[in-house]
C-alpha cells in the first residue's frame, strides 16, 4: 500500500545516485544452443567479434555458475582473442578456426542453461573488444615483463583475453583469471577463490603486474577498486596493479575520496572511436545530433550525453550511424529496425559495420506537442499496435519494475512498504523513447519514429515489457490532455485487440516514477548547463505528477 504524502521536498542532491533508473538482468539461456550458435559464428569468416563477444558471454555464465567447463571455455576464448587480434599469420587464419571449433568439443559436462548478463560496452556504449589491444600497444612498454591479467565478468571476459593475446604478441608472460563482484553498487566487494589465491602468490613470486580489466568505471568506480582491494589483501603491492578502463572516472567522483583511492593505482584508458564504419565521417554524439535536426537551439531537448550511444554521420552526408551492438544484440536491433522500415513507420537500415547500424538520412523536421492532430495519434497507435504484434518479448517480468518504484518513492518521498505490483499481458521489446522530438515529419506530411529499436533491451529500465509502457510514454512525454488521451488508447485498441485500459493507471504511475528518477540523475550527472538545467526542471514536473497521483486515495489504498 501507498500512503498519501505531503509536502513537496527534494531529496538531498547525493541520494541521486541512489535511485533506480539502471537494468541489471540476466536471461536464462539454453547452453547447447549458445554454443551450437557459438560453433556457427566461428565458422563464418565475417563474424569474428561477434563469436568472440558470444564466447566471453558463455565463459561468463559458466564462471558464475561455478562450472567445471568454465575453464575449457576460456582456452576457446582465448583462442579467438588471438584470431581476433590478427596475431595469427593468414594461412592459418582456416585452420585456427578449425582448431576453435574442435576446442568447443572439450567444453562438457556444463549446465543446460547459464545466466548471461548483457555486455553493456558491446551492446550500448560503442565499446569495441579490440580497442583494448590498441591500449596494450601503447601501454605494454610501461609494465613489468610478466602480467597478471584478472578481467572482471561479464565484459571482462572478453577484454581479458583480448589483453592478454596482446600482451602475448608484446613479448609479456601472461596469465588471466575472472572475478564477479558482488554487493551493492557502490559498495562491491571481490572476492578470489583458493585457485586464484595460489595463481596471484605464484605471480608474486615472479614479480608480475597485476592488470585488472573492465569497461567503466561506472558511476561509482567501486567494481574496479573492489578487485584492487582484494589483491591488496592478498599481498600485491599497490605499485604492481594496473588498472585498464575505458573511460575516466565521472565528473561527480572528481575530487572525492573514492577518486583519492583511484589515484593510488596506474591506470590507462582506450581510445574510442578508433574502429568506425568506412563511410563514417562527423561525431554527432553527445547531442551534436540537434544541431542536424533543429534550426533553433531554443528548441534542443535536453540529453543526458553521458548515455548517449556513439554516433556518426556519414562523408556523404547521406546516412546515420549509430552503434547499436555486436552478435546477437546487434541482430535483434536490426532485424525489428528492417521490420519497422518494411512497415513504413521508420527511417531504413542500409548497413552494419563494426557493431554500427546505418540509416538513410531522411529530410524532415521534429514534432512538437503543438502539432498533435487526430490523426498522428492514430499514427502513433498503428506504430503501438505494430510493436504489439510484432516484437514480442519472452523474458519479460515485472519484477525489476516493481522494485524500481519501490525504492524511488522510498528516496524522492520517505514511503516505505509500498506494494504495488504491475502487470505484465502484452510483453514486447518496447520503444522507450516516445517523445515528440524522436518524431519526424517527412515529405507528404507523414511522421516517422526514428530511434526505436536499441533501447528496448537498454542500460536503463525497463528492458522487455508490456506494451503499456510506450502507451504511457506517449500520454506522459506529449503531455496528452485526457480527452486526446482516451483517443489514443481507444485507437490502439481498435487497431491491435488488446484492451490496456485497465493496466494503464499503474503503468502512467510507473513510467512517471522511472522518467523522474532518470531526469533527476541527469541533471545531476551533467552539473551545470543548459542540459542539466531542462532535466531539473523536467525532474520537479514529474515529480509534482508522482505525488499528486499518490494522493489520490483510490491508487493509494491498493
Amino acid at each position: 500500500m501507498v500512503p498519501p504524502i505531503s509536502g513537496l521536498h527534494t531529496a538531498p542532491e547525493r541520494s541521486a545516485w541512489d535511485l533506480f533508473v539502471f537494468r541489471k538482468s540476466r536471461e536464462l539461456l539454453p547452453t547447447a544452443r549458445l554454443l551450437e550458435e557459438l560453433r556457427a559464428e566461428i565458422q563464418t569468416d565475417a563474424t569474428l567479434i561477434d563469436a568472440l563477444v558470444r564466447a566471453g558471454e558463455i565463459e561468463t555464465g559458466l564462471a558464475d555458475e561455478g562450472s567445471p567447463a568454465a575453464d575449457n571455455m576460456a582456452r576457446v576464448v582465448d583462442q579467438l582473442a588471438t584470431m581476433a587480434c590478427n596475431l595469427l599469420p593468414s594461412s592459418r587464419s582456416s585452420l585456427a578456426r578449425s582448431s576453435a571449433v574442435a576446442r568447443l568439443q572439450h567444453v562438457t559436462d556444463y549446465p543446460p542453461h547459464i545466466r548471461c548478463a548483457h555486455p553493456e560496452g558491446f551492446s550500448y556504449y560503442g565499446l569495441h573488444p579490440l580497442d583494448f589491444a590498441d591500449l596494450v600497444a601503447r601501454a605494454h612498454s610501461r609494465l613489468r615483463p610478466r602480467v597478471a591479467v584478472i578481467g572482471i565478468r561479464s565484459v571482462g571476459s572478453t577484454l581479458g583475453a583480448v589483453v592478454t593475446a596482446a600482451l602475448h604478441a608484446h613479448g609479456s608472460s601472461t596469465r588471466r583469471i575472472t572475478v564477479r563482484p558482488v554487493g551493492e553498487p557502490y559498495e562491491r566487494c571481490a572476492v578470489f577463490t583458493p585457485v586464484q589465491l595460489q595463481l596471484i602468490q605464484s605471480e608474486l613470486q615472479e614479480h608480475a603486474d597485476f592488470a585488472v580489466v573492465d569497461e567503466g568505471p561506472g558511476f561509482s568506480g567501486s567494481t574496479f577498486l573492489s578487485v584492487a582491494r582484494a589483491l591488496l589483501a592478498a599481498g600485491v603491492p599497490e605499485s604492481s596493479i594496473v588498472l585498464l578502463c575505458s573511460r575516466p572516472l565521472p565528473a561527480h567522483l572528481q575530487g572525492s575520496e573514492l577518486s583519492r583511492h583511484w589515484r593510488r593505482f596506474r591506470s590507462f584508458r582506450i581510445e574510442y572511436g578508433r574502429r568506425l564504419p568506412p563511410d563514417a565521417g562527423q561525431s554527432i554524439g553527445g547531442g551534436a545530433w540537434r544541431d542536424l535536426l533543429f534550426t533553433d537551439r531554443g528548441h534542443w531537448p535536453a540529453c543526458w550525453t553521458d548515455q548517449e550511444r556513439v554516433k556518426h554521420l556519414s562523408i556523404d552526408g547521406q546516412t546515420f550511424f549509430k552503434f547499436e551492438g555486436f552478435g546477437r544484440y546487434g541482430d535483434r536491433v536490426r532485424q525489428q529496425a528492417s521490420a519497422l522500415a518494411e512497415a513504413g513507420l521508420s527511417p531504413r537500415p542500409n548497413c552494419c559495420s563494426h557493431g554500427y547500424t546505418g540509416y538513410e538520412l531522411i529530410a524532415g523536421r521534429p514534432l512538437f506537442q503543438r502539432d498533435l492532430t487526430p490523426g498522428l495519434l492514430e499514427r502513433m497507435a498503428a506504430y503501438c499496435a505494430f510493436r504489439a504484434s510484432n516484437f514480442p518479448a519472452e523474458q519479460a517480468s515485472s519484477d525489476l519494475l516493481n522494485e524500481m518504484v519501490r525504492v524511488n518513492l522510498r528516496i524522492e518521498f520517505g514511503i516505505q512498504d509500498v506494494n504495488l505490483e504491475i502487470p505484465v499481458e502484452r510483453p514486447v521489446y518496447p520503444d522507450c523513447r516516445m517523445l515528440p522530438h524522436e518524431w519526424l515529419l517527412v515529405r507528404g506530411g507523414k511522421a516517422l519514429k526514428t530511434d526505436s529499436v536499441s533501447h528496448g533491451e537498454g542500460h536503463q529500465l525497463p528492458g522487455p515489457a508490456d506494451i503499456a509502457w510506450d502507451l504511457a510514454g506517449t500520454i506522459v512525454e506529449w503531455q496528452l490532455p485526457p480527452a486526446a488521451a482516451d483517443y489514443f488508447l481507444r485507437a490502439y485498441r481498435r487497431q491491435s485487440g488488446d484492451d490496456p485500459g485497465a493496466r494503464m493507471p499503474l503503468y502512467l504511475l510507473f513510467y512517471r516514477v522511472l522518467r523522474m528518477a532518470q531526469c533527476r540523475m541527469a541533471s545531476v550527472a551533467l552539473g551545470n548547463n543548459v542540459d542539466a538545467r531542462i532535466f531539473s526542471r523536467r525532474y520537479l514536473h514529474l515529480r509534482s505528477l508522482v505525488k499528486e497521483t499518490l494522493d489520490v486515495s483510490s491508487l493509494a489504498s491498493r
